[in-house]
């Protein structure tokens, strides 16, 4: 048994784990397990090309235990309605294709070998960051005991620095937001050109806040009105969230008043 196999069976084996935590709402634990196995995911096939230790075993294991992962987390967040339904769907949907495809070529004899692409690849990361966003959001509301914004909705890949990265295929994700009743959407920053394809129609009807890092994020989702500094703590519209790290709250205090300047 090589090391990224052994890797890959401990992302199944934390499948289970990350469900208990999330039935009982322990978002923290939640969030902490998810991100483990994300990292497993990482490095099981960057371990298996540099040693050269790819397996026939571990092809097949590989994408099997991040589908299990992946659908299990997204029906779980989609019934707490921490992600919109639909993304749920769009989630499941591509992995009942694949898993189809490849049960159709059994089926007939047709050689086959499973090998992921890029895209695939690109695809699974952007849904692991996802999924730890809408956790992190839910944590966030869940600490400052301040309720996220109804019918908003966010799209962006966060990295480790809390980063905002554009992201492809915006306009369907804006279409499938506007049918979904959503009025308000977070966006990256470095998306704003692509907004000349949008139609009028979404244009009118949804209210869009563009962003560069997660702070930024944050102040859009609790709709953060007046900030001031001192130990890290800032005035909410309706509440006081005190002692969040002072770094930041000083990336808060940036943001807003990047806005305020932008609006003069």
């Amino acid at each position: 048994m090589t090391i990224p196999n052994l890797l890959t069976i401990l992302r199944v084996l934390l499948t289970p784990l990350l469900v208990i935590f999330l039935l009982e709402n322990r978002l923290i634990e939640a969030l902490i397990v998810f991100a483990v196995a994300g990292i497993t995911d990482a490095l099981d096939g960057l371990i298996a090309r540099l040693y050269k230790q790819k397996t026939r075993l571990g092809a097949f294991l590989d994408p099997l235990a991040d589908k299990l992962l992946l659908a299990t987390t997204y029906v779980l967040l989609a019934f707490q309605n921490l992600v919109p339904s639909w993304l749920t769907v769009i989630v499941l949907s591509r992995d009942v294709l694949i898993v189809l495809g490849v049960f159709v070529l059994f089926m007939q004899d047709l050689p086959f070998e499973i090998r992921p692409s890029l895209a695939s690849k690109l695809t699974t990361c952007a849904q692991i960051v996802t999924a730890i966003t809408a956790m992190a959001t839910a944590l966030a509301s869940l600490l400052s005991e301040r309720p996220v914004k109804p019918f908003l909705a966010m799209t962006g890949e966060i990295t480790l620095r809390g980063d905002v990265l554009p992201i492809g295929g915006l306009k369907e994700k804006l279409l499938a937001a506007y049918r979904s009743g959503i009025k308000t959407v977070i966006l990256p920053k470095q998306n704003k050109k692509d907004m000349t394809e949008i139609p009028p129609e979404i244009k009118k009807g949804v209210k869009f806040r563009f962003v560069s890092n997660v702070a930024e994020v944050l102040k859009y989702a609790f709709d953060l009105t007046s900030i001031t500094g001192g130990r890290g703590s800032f005035q909410m519209e309706h509440a006081r969230y005190e002692e969040i790290p002072p770094h930041l709250a000083e990336k808060v205090i940036a943001a807003t008043k990047e806005q305020k300047e932008e609006e003069k």
